[in-house]
């Protein structure tokens, strides 16, 4: 899809996500834990040096991918730790396709960009689960905070645990998408 300036995609978490997680979180066996183990990819191109490509939040943790001065930003905060953000040191505003990977298990969680490894791993105790059961949405697009720029340009391939999910609704995980 291509968004324009100031242009959103959100996606409503549905009750089977939600289900999932929740059963994911309450394991505590070696065989459940593996359900706990999660990821989400998408590729992403632009041209703009800022903007908001990607958030996941709850009412006080959030995961946001974003651009900015021309590099790509992962920033994620959890309750009772700080602020951690990753940068990218390349650019990824040439207009390029970019595939940006977060992989989360129950000890680290990893940030690639075009399969390389951004920075070290952080403990997963210390971020926000970004498919926490208790999400408030998934969004693509939008500023990053009211007086920066907005993200332009095109999404493809948006993935939750390697299962696709359409930017035009009934996914399987993700059936309700609005544009805005």
């Amino acid at each position: 899809i291509a968004l324009t300036l100031n242009a959103t995609v959100e996606f409503k978490v549905s009750e089977k996500l939600q289900r999932m997680q929740l059963l994911a979180s309450r394991a505590s066996n070696k065989i459940s834990a593996i359900i706990k183990d999660n990821e989400v990819s998408f590729t992403f191109r632009t041209e703009t040096k800022e903007g908001r490509i990607f958030t996941s939040e709850n009412t006080n943790d959030y995961t946001i991918v974003y651009v900015h001065n021309n590099k790509l930003v992962y920033e994620t905060k959890k309750s009772g730790f700080p602020i951690i953000n990753i940068t990218s040191e390349v650019e990824v505003t040439d207009g390029s396709w970019h595939l940006v990977r977060i992989k989360q298990t129950q000890q680290i969680l990893q940030v690639y960009l075009d399969d390389m490894k951004l920075d070290d791993d952080l403990e997963s105790d210390s971020t926000h689960d970004f498919l926490d059961p208790y999400l408030s949405g998934i969004h693509f697009g939008g500023k990053r905070k009211h007086n920066n720029e907005a993200f332009r340009g095109c999404l493809v391939n948006f993935t939750i645990n390697n299962e696709i999910q359409s930017f035009f609704g009934q996914s399987n995980l993700l059936p309700n998408v609005t544009f805005r």
